[in-house]
């Protein structure tokens, strides 16, 4: 607060004793204002200034409600002089004086605002007081008042001590709006009025420079957009700066004048400031009887964290919290200062500083060479006892003990995990024998931000959103859906990685512990590899399911790969669901711990503090006010950890039921489509009509320049026969080549040029094709579904155009399982062979009854169940009937899902059928109802000659992933 020349103090001297003419001067002042010391809603006091008889100044006399009623009370308004204060003497006129603590008093005359007055004793007070007139009278004229409502302003600073460079510094524009009425009599309107609503802010900075001569100037440094009645600069450079804030006030019957007021300050340099007061800490500990800042020794920091320890075990009431607190602070202690260095640790006298607020504070740091040094050099060791949550210890590796000090200072301000924001730290190394460990006293500062504490908070609050977003997400969405997925999976790799950066930083900092946060950490990590292995077979299995589904062959390799995907993705999944448990059981126990934390914290103890301090009613409700505020506190944050944990169950517990319903169906997802609708080839578009008019303008150049594009598009310009052969082409014709082609996908264009041989021979065919209304692109996509085997040995076109259309016309004769019925006799005769093992072969038998349900249903074992097909006993036959009335269907729906899902298509004896196979059986369907069976190789049928019949054909095909055409067709 600037040094002010008059002073506005309480007159401890006069005081409010009675004495001659007071009690006229209290008549004085109720004539102005009756109701004068009686309780005000403003908090305005009254009063007049003048001399009392018998007093030899005057003094500014009030009126103040007591106990008793209204106590007149004195101030005094005094100037500095060289023998002393001299009281001044104020011209006849109505008065305000308005002072509060940590700023100067402001004196008003009227509209007018008068020198500031200075408030030493901090005054926290508001006074509308008169000066009456005296012998020597005043020529006043008074008119009509225009306006009744004027704000009055002041500016305060919040934080405190000097203003710091590159720290935020915070300004407060404190507004009174007060009232004049008629009377000439002032009042402040309540802070809570709506006029308040209709103020604005214009906030300036100015840096305060001297040109040569001495003249002072104002040179522009911030000028925000009208902003709040708070307002946050940050200076950049030390110097004298002048804050200024305009004030308006837009309310009828408000004076529209604009209110500025303007504050210096001094900005001095963080190094400064920090050096200032690091010495100003050690001056306060050196003085005799000072509280010590910084422990003198680790053995003294040892011996009184176990004091602490050994009075809260003794004291009378025990809190088990601060107990427990204590405990693990002293082993933390033990661990890293018994042992670690191999000489000391020594304190080291060091301060932080928060670069935003400018707030210091000393910290506890101790250095020594390592007990083990690493590597050729010197290894020194950086331990941070500040805070005993975040316990230390820093290595650094340097040629020299000095360099070796200051590496471990770097590695404290790498790490990812620090214990302090951003600001600056000074620390002076210096310690009685340090000339013995070949280093010399020097003062050392760092900053404490990096990119990888960057780093580490911006992926902590991703995490933290995608976490909320996740929970949000799954109120409006299902669980399982895609939106809801790719944020819990983008939710659990952030925080996977964050684990793993936070239990790497614990190894590296003789930090890691066997506790609640490492437990945290390992199953955030297993949550992570969950999610990600799980996307990855989802991703793999949806994309194989919709390529069979789209029409692509289901081979033997394809099938098993798609099932040791199901069975990887399942695992997962319960792998998923195992960690989503744990960390239920860890979030029960975290919320458990907190709770009687609170509990320990909020003891009798407190209570009684509480009431000794307020009293037995006001304690014991505050003290279940707070206790309430903690327990909502640790209620509310394991619900919303809690809901996350329920959303991310729910979903794993749905894709587990799906997998479960998935196998017991025994089909693929998605493969609800037809198979000839699967593999139908969608026709091409038509190609727009011939430009006749065009043609029409230059027959013979439009008719050159198809012909030129035919031989470009096709490859034809080094075989002179296919340029001759293009030569020959009617201008509609070339025309169609031309725009056919240009339709095609570049992939599409290298297929169909791969079946036209340059020359004429092959033009003519496509020619054809053409102009009798064919699609270029519908033969290109059927060459895109056929493997590449097929796709070598189509190398005319006329090759490609037949067997496209066979495929079509097998593809027209498969039948229809929409509308297929099977035979009744022969799925009886199914039934009995592969289900109740008339095949003779029991391991297959075994499985059709676990996997359609028949052993859990009746508890059969497999000993029991393979007696009970080969017994001869009228129980066991009519057992079998009965399954065999009950689970026929349910083999029969097995099969048609197996034939839905096939894209192979063959030809028997009995015409056209449908084929598939769940990697261990195949079926072929026929039109007339009859299914017939055959064994792959893995199982216990003998194998005929792969290539002698249809089945032998099929499962080479199958093995090799090729179409049905080829199939057809036969390999070559």
């Amino acid at each position: 607060m600037p040094d002010q020349g008059v002073h506005l103090a309480t007159d401890r001297a006069t005081g409010a004793a009675p004495g001659p003419g007071l009690a006229a001067i209290s008549g004085l002042i109720r004539s102005r204002w009756p109701l004068a010391g009686w309780t005000d809603p403003a908090g305005v006091r009254y009063g007049a200034y003048l001399t009392a008889a018998g007093a030899g100044a005057p003094r500014l006399y009030y009126l103040a409600p007591g106990s008793e009623g209204p106590t007149l009370r004195t101030l005094r308004i005094t100037s500095r002089a060289p023998d002393g204060p001299h009281v001044v003497d104020l011209p006849t006129g109505e008065y305000t004086a308005i002072a509060r603590p940590h700023s100067p008093a402001q004196l008003y005359r009227g509209t007018r605002r008068l020198d500031d007055l200075g408030n030493p004793q901090d005054l926290d007070l508001t006074v509308n007081f008169t000066v009456p007139a005296t012998d020597v009278a005043e020529v006043t004229v008074r008119a009509a008042r225009r306006h009744h409502l004027w704000p009055r302003l002041r500016i305060l600073r919040l934080d405190q001590g000097s203003a710091t460079v590159g720290a935020d510094t915070t300004y407060l524009a404190e507004v009174e709006i007060w009232r004049v009425d008629e009377a000439d009599r002032w009042t402040p309107v309540f802070q809570l009025a709506l006029v308040y609503a209709f103020v604005r802010f214009q906030w300036r900075v100015y840096r305060i420079e001297y040109d040569r001569h001495g003249e002072r100037r104002r040179v522009p440094v911030d000028h925000p957009q009208p902003s709040r009645s708070t307002f946050t600069h940050r200076f950049d450079h030390a110097g004298d700066y002048e804050v200024e804030c305009e004030v308006r006030l837009s309310y009828e019957d408000a004076s529209p004048q604009p209110v500025t007021e303007h504050r210096t300050d001094r900005v001095q340099p963080l190094e400064q400031k920090m050096a200032l007061e690091l010495a100003a800490l050690e001056r306060a500990t050196a003085a005799p009887g000072a509280e010590p800042v910084w422990f003198t020794s680790a053995q003294a920091l040892l011996d009184a964290a176990r004091d602490r320890l050994r009075q809260a075990e003794r004291a009378p009431v025990r809190n088990e919290a601060l107990i427990r607190e204590l405990r693990d602070a002293v082993a933390g202690l033990e661990k890293r200062l018994l042992g670690t260095a191999g000489a000391g640790p020594f304190p080291v006298r060091a301060l932080f500083t928060d670069r935003r607020t400018a707030q210091s504070r000393p910290i506890s740091l101790f250095a020594g060479p390592a007990a083990e040094q690493e590597g050729p050099g010197h290894t020194w060791l950086l331990i941070d006892l500040t805070y005993p949550a975040f316990y230390r210890t820093y290595r650094g590796t340097g040629p020299s003990p000095e360099a070796a000090l200051r590496a471990a200072f770097e590695d404290a301000r790498t790490s990812f995990r620090g214990n302090y924001p951003p600001g600056r730290i000074l620390a002076r190394i210096e310690w009685p024998g340090m000339d013995r460990l070949h280093l010399k006293p020097f003062d050392f500062a760092t900053v404490t931000d990096s990119w990888q504490r960057t780093a580490w908070e911006w992926l902590s609050a991703v995490a933290t959103g995608l976490a909320v977003a996740g929970a949000a997400a799954a109120l409006a969405f299902p669980p399982t859906s895609v939106v809801v997925g790719a944020i819990v999976l983008a939710g659990a790799v952030a925080g996977g990685v964050l684990s793993a950066v936070s239990l790497a930083e614990r190894v590296h900092h003789d930090a890691f512990e066997w506790d609640r946060e490492t437990a945290v950490d390992l199953v955030s990590l297993a949550t992570a590899f969950a999610s990600v292995g799980g996307a990855v077979a989802r991703g793999a299995a949806t994309g194989m399911t919709r390529s069979i589904a789209s029409g692509a062959p289901l081979t033997v390799e394809t099938a098993g790969r798609l099932h040791g995907l199901l069975k990887f993705q399942h695992a997962v999944l319960y792998v998923d669901l195992g960690t989503h448990l744990s960390d239920s059981l860890l979030l029960s126990y975290d919320t458990y711990v907190q709770l009687r934390d609170v509990d320990a914290a909020m003891a009798e103890g407190t209570l009684a503090q509480l009431q000794q301090q307020f009293g037995p009613v006001e304690g014991r409700r505050r003290f279940e006010a707070e206790r309430f505020t903690r327990i909502l506190g640790v209620l509310a944050r394991a619900a919303l950890n809690g809901l996350m944990t329920v959303v991310s169950m729910r979903g794993t517990t749905k894709a587990i039921a799906a997998g479960a319903a998935r196998t017991a169906a025994g089909r693929i997802p998605g493969l609800h489509r037809r198979p000839s609708v699967r593999l139908a080839v969608a026709p091409g578009p038509a190609l727009p009509a011939f430009p006749d008019t065009e043609f029409a303008q230059d027959r013979t150049g439009f008719r050159r320049r198809q012909i030129d594009g035919v031989v470009a598009r096709l490859g034809l310009a080094g075989n002179p026969a296919g340029t001759a052969a293009a030569g020959d082409l009617s201008p509609q014709t070339a025309w169609r080549i031309n725009t056919a082609y240009d339709a095609l996908s570049e992939e599409q264009r290298a297929l169909v040029l791969a079946t036209l041989r340059p020359g004429g021979a092959d033009l003519r065919p496509l020619r054809t094709f053409l102009g009798d209304g064919g699609s270029l692109r519908e033969l290109a996509a059927f060459l895109e579904t056929q493997p590449v085997r097929l796709r070598g040995h189509i190398t005319t076109f006329g090759t490609l155009q037949s067997r496209a259309a066979d495929f079509r016309r097998l593809a027209a004769a498969v039948p229809e399982l929409t509308a297929f019925r099977w035979d009744p006799q022969n799925l009886n005769d199914h039934f009995d062979r592969h289900v109740l093992g008339r095949a003779n072969y029991p391991d297959e038998a075994w499985k059709w009854a676990q996997r359609l349900g028949i052993a859990e249903t009746y508890g059969l074992d497999r000993a029991r169940y393979l007696a009970m097909t080969a017994s001869a006993a009228p129980a066991d036959a009519a057992l079998r009937a009965e399954i065999t009335a009950k689970f026929r269907s349910v083999y029969g729906e097995y099969v048609h899902a197996v034939l839905v899902r096939s894209a192979v298509y063959g030809r028997s004896g009995r015409g056209a059928e449908l084929i598939g196979s769940d990697g261990e059986l195949l079926w072929a369907a026929s039109p007339d109802g009859l299914i017939s069976t055959g064994y792959f190789p893995d199982n216990p049928a003998r194998w005929p000659d792969p290539v002698g019949n249809l089945q032998g054909k099929l499962e080479a095909a199958l093995a090799e992933g090729q179409s049905v055409v080829l199939l057809f067709r036969g390999s070559p």
